[in-house]
């Protein structure tokens, strides 16, 4: 706003009034919108992370799961910047690994369901979930594994190793024999019993 122009048409102390309640309300909007992404952050990664660390996965291995909320999720996820000391590598590794795990179960899931079909809804969030999956991995410099088999339609298989930003998309688990694990620099698989204490301390620990 050009306060000039008020200034030339209301006494300089109305101007004065108007230009602090504009600031005020201005401040109030940013505080309110940091507040906003805050909490969405916060949800996001607490819904994920009880998603990916539920023992009992009766819970959660139907298609139910396959809905917006998981792909907003992942999509705020992918976007937000968490505080390093509180999730540290460790936790963005076990994070990944468990989510991987979790994919490859839905894929598993909507292929004996037969939904694997191109306009399927939930066969699209399953692939645009991949996607985000595989975009966190990158911007958190994972390294992934996968079984390969040595020839076409040999039973000898192999692991691979390759730092996720080393690959250029992952769309899909459709062709994989099982999920795509995250290493860490010695290339040791993670346990899940450890990744879920991991991820379970920290998000009780961020939650106080």
């Amino acid at each position: 706003m050009n306060y000039y122009i008020l200034l030339s048409l209301l006494p300089q102390d109305i101007v004065y009034y108007i230009v602090q309640i504009i600031n005020h309300t201005n401040s109030k909007n940013i505080i309110y919108k940091y507040y906003q992404n805050t909490r969405k952050k916060l949800e996001s990664i607490n819904y994920i992370s009880h998603m990916i660390t539920l023992e009992n996965h009766s819970g959660f291995l139907n298609n139910d799961i396959l809905s917006k909320d998981l792909t907003e999720g992942l999509a705020i996820i992918y976007k937000s910047n968490y505080n390093r000391e509180k999730y540290n590598r460790e936790f963005w590794l076990c994070f990944t690994d468990l989510l991987s795990k979790k994919l490859m179960e839905l894929t598993n899931n909507i292929i004996m369901n037969q939904e694997n079909q191109k306009y399927n809804p939930k066969y699209i969030i399953l692939n645009n979930s991949i996607n985000l999956w595989f975009k966190i991995c990158v911007k958190h410099n994972i390294r992934l594994t996968f079984i390969r088999r040595t020839m076409p339609y040999s039973k000898v298989e192999k692991r691979v190793y390759f730092n996720s930003k080393e690959i250029r998309e992952i769309k899909n688990f459709i062709k994989f024999l099982c999920a795509p694990r995250c290493v860490d620099s010695n290339n040791f698989i993670l346990n899940d019993r450890d990744s879920r204490i991991v991820i379970r301390d920290t998000i009780n620990y961020t939650s106080k």
